[in-house]
């Protein structure tokens, strides 16, 4: 019987170590390109940038779920927030906002039918839109100094407009490179029996 609880306790052992490896890379998959992958969408507001760094993030919350995904981002936000973000924690509130999409992500999992996937883009989108909002209110104008007029011409002209375009995009991509990552990590499955 000791035998037998020894080989199980390695066996669990071996696959924490996997999925903690398979996180790392997630994580620096998304640090890189964060790093390198900025897009200025709207020339005269340099600071909105379309990234792709969510994707590996997302593609995480479909293969393995949320806890996976979350401490991702976590991580991930914690890094970038100390050593390449420019905008300190304010930046940190922004992206911590991606959860929102995780959480509809990972339901959209339990569906089959193409609608429900859908419909959890849709609402996801929408729901981190509408967080987005207040958060985008609170931190530019007192943290950032930008005058409740600008805010509000720039709000549902370029700002909304941005994030939904984001979100979209992001989706798009994590569920195109889903399945090929999925059929990667199945075979390196393999190699680290």
């Amino acid at each position: 019987m000791p035998c037998i609880l020894g080989v199980i306790k390695i066996r669990q052992t071996k696959l924490h170590i996997y999925n903690l490896l398979q996180n790392s890379i997630f994580c620096a998959m998304s640090l890189i390109m964060s790093f390198l992958v900025k897009i200025p969408l709207v020339p005269p507001l340099p600071f909105l940038k379309l990234e792709i760094s969510d994707v590996p993030i997302f593609i995480s919350a479909l293969i393995f779920g949320m806890p996976s995904a979350i401490s991702i981002l976590t991580v991930v936000t914690v890094l970038r927030t100390l050593l390449l973000s420019s905008a300190g924690w304010p930046g940190f509130i922004f992206r911590m906002t991606s959860v929102v999409i995780i959480f509809f992500l990972c339901l959209s999992k339990r569906f089959s039918n193409i609608f429900y996937k859908i419909l959890c883009i849709f609402l996801g989108t929408l729901v981190y839109v509408i967080i987005k909002i207040p958060i985008n209110y609170i931190l530019w104008i007192n943290m950032f100094g930008m005058s409740k007029t600008l805010l509000d011409n720039l709000l549902f002209t370029v700002i909304i407009p941005f994030n939904i375009i984001k979100c979209l995009l992001n989706y798009i991509l994590a569920f195109a490179l889903v399945e090929p990552t999925r059929k990667i990590l199945h075979t390196t499955k393999k190699i680290f029996p």
